[in-house]
């Protein structure tokens, strides 16, 4: 099996490569695409296509041609993950902006998902909402703390803002009992990554280098049923099941911390609780993992 993995960051990390094709079986890197051809954060498959976000521009390839969508906003969008939300439509991480857009299979907006809207004027990347994973209990999505993330931040220690556990998860749809804009989670450190996978969701606590396993109770308010460990010398980012396995990613890099001259993958067992690192070789800051589709590998491949 093969899989893709975005890197961010490049010219913090003495880096030139945006995408990675990356080997399973055989540990190896395939092939990789330069920053310079392709801008990328978030990946998905939709619409028989994969779709990068990234910057203010969303990259959509199929097996005929590549579309580029760009945005402007208030602010610079910062974007980050981009996932299926169902109704042939995607959700897209504005970061900048702390929003969700809603867009089509042409790159249009259809409506945005606005959970700080009543704030009225807000800063730029106030709560640092990055990711979100589509629950039968609504839209969650994961942000680094309910306050200006970057105010907290001047004011404490480093360590403690890393750790303190400010990372909180949003529902911002709502339900039948909670509201848009509910804060159904916290204690989490720096959130990423979320994934539903019946009956449990996951993310990673990205700043104490952590996988959590979270639940939700009757009215969708999150219970933590599992915290694993996974690395203490690296920013844990990306996760993709596999089977019984995760493939998580461990960045090299936290918010421009150097800690590990190399970025890894790690294999985890959710069941035997084995963790198995791979070694990349090189720096990476790495935002997320996801299959390696052979009908459009040749076109993405060809950026190269």
């Amino acid at each position: 099996m093969k899989i893709l993995i975005s890197l961010i960051n490049s010219n913090k990390v003495q880096s030139d490569r945006s995408v990675l094709c990356f080997d399973l079986q055989n540990k190896k890197m395939i092939w990789g695409i330069k920053d310079s051809s392709l801008s990328s954060c978030g990946m998905c498959y939709f619409d028989s296509a994969l779709w990068f976000a990234g910057d203010n521009n969303v990259t959509k390839i199929d097996r005929q041609q590549t579309f580029r969508f760009d945005y402007q906003s208030k602010y610079p969008m910062q974007l980050h993950s981009i996932h299926p939300i169902g109704k042939g439509q995607l959700g897209l991480v504005d970061t900048g902006n702390s929003v969700i857009r809603i867009i089509d299979s042409m790159g249009k907006q259809v409506k945005k998902l606005s959970p700080l809207e009543s704030w009225g004027d807000i800063p730029a990347d106030v709560i640092h909402l990055n990711d979100f994973a589509v629950t039968p209990h609504g839209i969650i999505a994961s942000c680094f703390d309910y306050r200006p993330y970057r105010k907290v931040r001047e004011d404490i220690p480093w360590s403690k803002w890393c750790s303190q556990r400010y990372g909180i998860l949003i529902n911002v749809t709502g339900n039948h009992v909670v509201g848009p804009g509910a804060i159904v989670g916290c204690g989490f450190n720096h959130p990423h990554s979320l994934v539903y996978h019946e009956p449990f969701a996951y993310l990673c606590s990205s700043a104490t280098g952590s996988f959590v396993r979270i639940a939700f109770d009757k009215d969708g308010f999150v219970q933590q049923k599992r915290e694993f460990h996974i690395t203490s010398n690296h920013f844990l980012r990306g996760a993709m099941r596999v089977g019984k396995n995760w493939v998580l990613g461990g960045s090299s890099m936290r918010h421009g911390e150097v800690l590990n001259s190399t970025a890894s993958l790690f294999f985890f067992n959710e069941n035997t609780k084995l963790i198995r690192e791979y070694d990349l070789g090189f720096p990476g800051d790495i935002y997320d993992i996801i299959p390696c589709n052979d009908e459009i590998e040749h076109i993405v491949s060809s950026l190269r």
